[in-house]
């Protein structure tokens, strides 16, 4: 006698079967980079696309050197993001404080709540792969 599990699966449509094969199999493989192959070769983020947009929404609120001390809410007076140069001389504690802190659970920048976890990770991208212009 066939079991119900089989009579099920005779009388599945065959594009069914294919779409479920497929998620079964994508969740079995596992990403793995090729060896020699930097992964910043095919990366596509550079400071304009990601750095800059990133800092400016949720970084020079506070870390400006066009704000006086009073409108920085706290923020060092020498730890400034409006420019290119301010942020590669603080890369370390972007991640540290942006990142980090986030995977971490602990205090994170901004105060308050920030980016998302996808642009959170295309921040950690740019950072790991040099924060290109």
């Amino acid at each position: 006698m066939p079991s119900p599990r089989s009579s099920i699966l005779r009388r599945a449509p065959l594009p069914f079967l294919v779409v479920v094969g497929a998620l079964l199999l994508a969740g079995c493989v596992e990403e793995v980079e090729a060896p020699g192959v930097d992964p910043c070769d095919a990366s596509f983020v550079n400071y304009e696309n990601v750095g800059a947009p990133m800092m400016l929404t949720w970084c020079v609120p506070c870390h400006s050197s066009h704000l006086d001390e009073e409108q920085r809410q706290d923020a060092t007076l020498s730890v400034n993001f409006d420019t290119y140069e301010g942020v590669t001389t603080q890369l370390d504690r972007v991640y540290a404080r942006a990142i980090e802190a986030v995977e971490d659970g602990g205090s994170a920048m901004p105060p308050g709540g920030g980016p998302s976890s996808t642009d959170l990770a295309l921040l950690a991208e740019w950072i790991d792969c040099g924060a290109p212009l």
